[in-house]
């Protein structure tokens, strides 16, 4: 799921990979809350009724319709606890689950206003972070990076849900250019060292052209961008998403 601005679930794929997700451990479907829209009803549609009385028509699963200060006047009369497990009682149904047309992904859509219900904490709580590295259509299987222990997720009971949940978190940039900006510093070095001793021959230059194409080959997540605006050689390195489709 994905918390902050609506966008089509074609280009889920395509914003969820390289991105760093929640790893939230939902407890209950309670944690969903009521994610159906309400219906359209005289009570609710009629002229004579505010705005802010119709937002405050809950429909529960009874099949009854309850203005919001029934259902507090209901809840006032319980204590503590038979609240909360009268509340999850009342809301504990599965959530509405689609799949992308394409990749086949999960996903819980957003409410009607375009934005989707955050969590709710009583019932779900966050065991870290993510960074989802790949997206492999082909095994229908998300490659995550994540400090998580393995003691952590072995622990977890067999039938809770697990959810990705994405948030406003920076995207981690700095992670996808690490390693080539360490093999080219590297690669500096061993320049710096070869001018001093005054040693170069074409067999030099031919293992430094080698060392240059394994380095590109050997990350694909990482293009190299050329122009005429960068003083230091217009050598511009940015992060890539993976294509799933070819």
């Amino acid at each position: 799921m994905s918390y902050g601005e609506y966008f089509h679930s074609e280009f889920l794929s395509t914003v969820l990979n390289g991105t760093l997700v929640a790893v939230v451990v939902v407890e209950s479907n309670a944690a969903f809350g009521d994610r159906s829209p309400l219906p359209e009803t005289e009570s609710t549609a009629g002229d004579g009724v505010q705005d802010d009385e119709q937002q405050s028509i809950i429909q529960l699963d009874g099949g009854g319709l309850y203005s919001l200060s029934q259902i507090q006047a209901q809840l006032s009369e319980m204590n503590p606890a038979q609240t909360v497990s009268h509340v999850a009682d009342q809301v504990d149904t599965p959530p509405i689950v689609l799949r992308t047309e394409k990749e086949n992904l999960p996903y819980i859509p957003c409410g009607s206003s375009g934005y989707t219900q955050p969590l709710d904490p009583r019932y779900s709580h966050t065991i870290g972070m993510a960074l989802v590295r790949s997206i492999d259509i082909s095994t229908q299987t998300l490659l995550l990076l994540t400090p998580i222990s393995k003691e952590t997720i072995n622990g977890l009971y067999p039938d809770c849900q697990v959810v990705l949940v994405r948030g406003r978190f920076d995207t981690p940039g700095w992670s996808y250019t690490e390693e080539l900006c360490l093999r080219q510093h590297e690669k500096m070095r061993r320049g710096r060292r070869r001018r001093r001793r005054m040693k170069k021959d074409v067999e030099d230059v031919g293992e430094s052209e080698e060392d240059e194409e394994e380095e590109e080959d050997s990350i694909p997540w990482v293009s190299q961008s050329k122009t005429g605006t960068n003083p230091a050689g217009g050598q511009v390195w940015r992060s890539s998403h993976f294509n799933p489709r070819k």
